[in-house]
Order: structure tokens, then C-alpha cells, then sequence
């Protein structure tokens, strides 16, 4: 613990002072000369809520540094529009220069709350991928509500002895709450990879022995997605694009062809129910994909498809695997972090 502060405190110097002396700003210039950045967001919490939330750490920000980031987006780089991007790559007009656009995954209700007003602030566009299947519904991700369930199982003793033992979970004695928090969030987060059947199973077990137990493990309301309605008031400003997040958010290699195909087709057929026009850019969910998926979200009538792999896009990118760089707090809460990440250095 005390080497990895070491290595964060001489990290944060030298980007202060890398910052301090324009090394920073000229690596961003030289970076996106004739490229563009696609920054990756996911939830924009106060730190109240932030508390109350079982999000992973890396998919979060607070207000602050959200319009830290957007302040300096507007008067530093080019903001764009999903359609002036898909444009630019496509050669139909020019890239502009330090060209940059926001994106947001997964359709979570703070991204009006919180993000949107920043958004209109400073006149930067953005681009929102919605998971259909959750969209005006009081279900969440199963992560988010494995967390939940397990961090209220390890509160009550009674009816669940040995659950949290049993699944490797470790929570010392004397332990704080925020403590309990990150352990059981890192198991969680270590079971993304195992295959969908295995999560449900584990996640169907879980439920029984809570609602066995008594416990009340409902979804927690800070960590709800959007309505519909609200939805609606997102995409009547002008600054906002919707995009699909497929339906069920499950990784697609997961799953077989033509439930890949189902999982396209629907949630674009359900935006466009909704919206009353077809969404026409795709973020892959958890940004797994393979080529041949790739090919589907072509055929599919998407114009781009966005991964969660790093990097900076160029005209002549292949439209259908474009890259991007995930902004949470951990990484960028401060103006030389950001540009760092911004430039790939992070």
C-alpha cells in the first residue's frame, strides 16, 4: 500500500509539472494532429451518491471533474458530433484539428441529472448508448446488483453464515463499511470474464439465500437507469445523439449468431419506437466484439461501432472497431491526468 502511494505521488508530479511546462499540451496537439480522441464516460455521481452507489470505481466521476473536463474540451480541442465524426472518418469533410468526442455507455439516469447541464455549459455534444432492456425498468446490471446483495448479506449474520466465505469473499474483522465496498466489488468485477450461464446461476443463488434470509436486496435507486420520458428530454436537446448499447448489455462474443443478430436488430427496432428515428452508431457492451461481429453491426445498417480498446481514430479506420479512452475519477481527476489520458499516456 505504501509503494503503490509512493508511485501515485511521483506519477501526479511529474504530471503537474509536465503540465506546468506545456509538454503536455504540445503531446496532445502532436498526438491528435489529423486524429481524433473518443472519451469513454459512464456515470457523473456527487460524492454523496457516489457512496450509496455499488458502480465500479472506474466508471464514475463527480460534476466537478466532469466540468473540469468539459471546460477544457471547449477551449482547448474541437468537441464534435457523432455524425461530424462518422463523417470525418468516412473522408466526407475534414477532420477538424484536436477533434474530440464525448461518449457515455449504458443509459444511466445521472447522465441527465448531472451531465447534461454541464453538456449545455460549454455547447459540448455527446453521444448516449442506451441498453434497451433496462431503459424504464427498476432493474440494473447484475453486477451493481450482485454488489448490493452480497455488501447487505455481510450485514446480517442470521440465515446467511458462510455465504460470503463460500465465494471467497474476505472481510476482515474491524473493516469499515467503504472497505467491505471494494472487496466484494473486486470479486464482482473478477467474474465479467466467466460465461453469462455461470454469472446467472451464481446470481440466482444469491437471491434465494437473501430472499430466504429476509433481506430486503431490491435494486438501489442511485444506481437506476433512465426512463423513457427522460430519455425523451435527452434527446430533444441538440447537443445529444442516441446511440444502441444492444439490448441485454451481454458481452456478444458470449453469445451465438443469430442472438447477436436479435440483440442489433431489437434494440435498434426499439430506439427507433421511441425516438422515431433509427439510431445509426453502436457501442459494443463491454466493448467485446470479434470481426465477424463487427461484419454484423455493418449489415445491421450501424455506420460506426465503438470498442472500449485505447486509442485515437483516423479517417480510413476501420468504422465498425473504433477505439476510445475510458474517463472515470481514478484516472483524471485533475487537468494534467486528463490530458495525459487524453494523449494515450495513461
Amino acid at each position: 500500500m505504501v509503494l503503490a502511494k509512493a508511485k501515485q505521488l511521483i506519477k501526479n508530479s511529474t504530471l503537474s509539472a509536465a503540465y506546468r511546462a506545456g509538454v503536455l499540451h504540445s503531446l496532445v496537439r502532436r498526438r491528435l494532429r489529423r486524429r481524433a480522441v473518443v472519451l469513454m464516460y459512464h456515470r457523473v455521481l456527487p460524492a454523496s451518491l457516489r457512496a450509496e452507489s455499488f458502480s465500479a470505481d472506474g466508471i464514475v466521476v463527480t460534476p466537478e471533474t466532469f466540468r473540469r473536463h468539459m471546460q477544457l474540451l471547449s477551449s482547448r480541442f474541437q468537441p464534435v458530433s457523432a455524425a461530424q465524426l462518422a463523417a470525418a472518418l468516412r473522408n466526407e469533410e475534414p477532420l477538424p484539428e484536436r477533434a474530440c468526442l464525448v461518449t457515455f455507455d449504458d443509459g444511466w439516469w445521472d447522465n441527465l441529472e448531472y451531465a447534461l447541464p454541464i453538456l449545455e455549459e460549454f455547447r459540448v455534444p455527446a453521444l448516449i448508448f442506451l441498453a434497451t432492456d433496462f431503459i424504464g425498468t427498476s432493474r440494473t446490471f447484475w453486477q451493481e446488483h450482485l454488489s448490493r446483495m452480497l455488501f447487505v448479506a455481510s450485514h446480517e449474520a442470521h440465515g446467511l453464515a458462510g455465504l460470503l466465505d463460500s465465494l471467497g469473499i474476505s472481510l476482515p474483522t474491524g473493516s469499515g463499511v467503504a472497505d467491505h465496498r471494494l472487496r466484494i466489488r473486486a470479486f464482482v468485477t473478477a467474474l465479467k470474464n466467466k460465461p453469462a450461464a455461470e454469472i446467472r446461476s451464481l446470481v440466482q443463488e444469491v437471491e434465494m439465500r437473501c430472499n430466504e434470509a429476509g433481506l430486503d436486496c431490491s435494486p438501489a435507486s442511485v444506481d437506476r437507469f433512465l426512463s423513457w420520458s427522460e430519455v425523451a428530454r435527452l434527446a430533444a436537446s441538440d447537443l445529444i445523439t442516441i446511440g444502441s448499447h444492444c439490448q441485454s448489455h451481454t458481452p456478444l462474443p458470449k453469445l451465438a449468431h443469430d442472438e447477436v443478430a436479435r440483440e442489433l436488430r431489437c434494440s435498434r427496432e426499439i430506439l427507433t419506437s421511441h425516438l422515431g428515428k433509427p439510431p445509426e452508431d453502436l457501442a459494443y457492451p463491454n466493448g467485446d466484439f470479434t470481426p465477424a461481429i463487427a461484419a454484423q453491426a455493418q449489415a445491421a445498417g450501424y455506420r460506426v461501432a465503438y470498442t472500449t480498446e485505447r486509442g485515437h481514430v483516423e479517417p480510413g479506420h476501420h468504422l465498425w472497431s473504433l477505439p476510445r479512452m475510458n474517463i472515470h475519477e481514478g484516472s483524471a481527476s485533475t487537468e494534467s491526468a486528463f490530458l495525459a489520458r487524453v494523449a494515450g499516456l495513461l
